[in-house]
């Protein structure tokens, strides 16, 4: 897969599309809200970067791809929360002029926690609800019950610096394109692929032909989803398989994130991606910061990366060498390790990929690259 940055316009989706095979795990969807975690989140400490806005070019012509987002859309407000609740938080702007009624109807927002360092909700991220906060002043937001809320939101919000953020969904990226192939092709199967999970697991959607052009059917775990499932949240991964092979060609124009991002994660597999414009260092930028992971010298008994990178897949087990913890390539399937011995060190800009933990982790958190 090729990437690179560019400056497109607002949000250029032009998607061509890919194979893949069978997903690896799958669950059923969650509809119950984020459950209080019991200890509070460790603190987090990162380098202060600006935060850009630039675009993301992916293209890829393998029949294995996995993928994920590493620039949001623009945030429509920023502020500081003065007071909170389970229910709703009463927000201060960053400029009076500028707050307004903000939230557009069918659009879906979530607001996240930018800062400042050291306050016990960063990279944190709720769900507004809009209809309940369309109709009143958009300083004070409801939020919505939501298995993304990667927190149950409580009154510790208070002092939290926070941006509200439009969603990117697969329907807003994908559907013309994927509409488009399967009006002019009506013998052509679905397409099919994988997405993270809210809460950590993954689930599996299908997109279908529909009656007309322009209403295709969605599905999400084999039920019809609307958008509001099929978000793209920061720092998840997305895998698709096409019935046919072709290319991947993806463009969108967003910011550069520049503060940490929260992914729970769940025992068993899950599908991440690194959610910044840069690749992931597995030692520098993201191992040091999670100290629950598994690791030993029986690859069966740590925890595991399974990469889909030039249309090959390779797995990995995270190895007590006595240099310390290494990503070290395991034989398929996870049971052995392969010799000779081969490690894995980066993952590049804009690629997802599989993670088995042997036990869940809800204080998971992204850092921003490290210097």
């Amino acid at each position: 897969m090729k990437f690179q940055i560019s400056t497109p316009q607002f949000l250029l989706a032009a998607f061509c599309l890919l194979s893949w095979a069978a997903p690896l795990a799958s669950g059923q969807t969650k509809t119950k809200a984020a459950e209080a975690v019991p200890v509070p989140d460790p603190l987090l400490r990162w380098a202060t970067q600006e935060s850009t806005e630039t675009g993301m070019a992916l293209e890829g012509n393998h029949a294995l791809e996995a993928l994920t987002v590493t620039v949001q859309l623009p945030a429509v407000a920023s502020g500081r929360i003065i007071q909170a609740n389970a229910k709703n938080a009463r927000l201060q702007p960053t400029t009076q002029e500028a707050w307004r009624p903000l939230l557009l109807p069918g659009r879906h927002y979530f607001l996240e926690v930018s800062g400042p360092q050291g306050h016990a909700w960063c990279g944190h991220r709720l769900e507004i609800d809009e209809a309940q906060t369309l109709p009143g002043d958009t300083r004070t937001v409801v939020w919505e019950i939501s298995p993304r809320n990667t927190r149950a939101p409580h009154a510790s919000l208070a002092g939290a610096n926070v941006l509200v953020r439009p969603h990117v969904t697969l329907p807003m990226l994908f559907a013309r394109s994927w509409d488009s192939l399967l009006q002019s092709q009506p013998g052509l199967g679905p397409i099919t692929g994988t997405l993270s999970r809210p809460g950590g697991g993954t689930e599996d959607f299908q997109v279908s032909r529909g009656a007309a052009p322009g209403d295709p059917i969605w599905q999400l775990q084999g039920r019809v989803a609307g958008e509001t499932q099929l978000i793209l949240p920061p720092g998840s991964g997305l895998v698709v398989r096409l019935p046919g092979a072709t290319g991947l060609g993806v463009g969108l124009r967003g910011e550069t994130r520049n503060f940490p991002c929260r992914v729970p994660l769940a025992a068993g597999w899950n599908l991440v991606g690194y959610p910044f414009a840069q690749d992931l260092r597995l030692s520098s930028d993201w191992g040091m910061g999670d100290t629950t992971a598994s690791a030993g010298l029986d690859p069966t008994q740590c925890d595991r990366i399974l990469t889909i990178m030039d249309g090959q897949t390779k797995e990995y087990a995270l190895w007590a060498s006595p240099a310390g913890r290494r990503w070290r390539r395991t034989q398929p399937g996870g049971a052995q390790w392969q010799n000779p011995s081969e490690t894995l060190d980066n993952i590049p800009t804009g690629f997802a990929f599989y993670l088995f933990r042997q036990k869940p982790n809800p204080h998971h958190v992204f850092l921003p690259p490290a210097p």
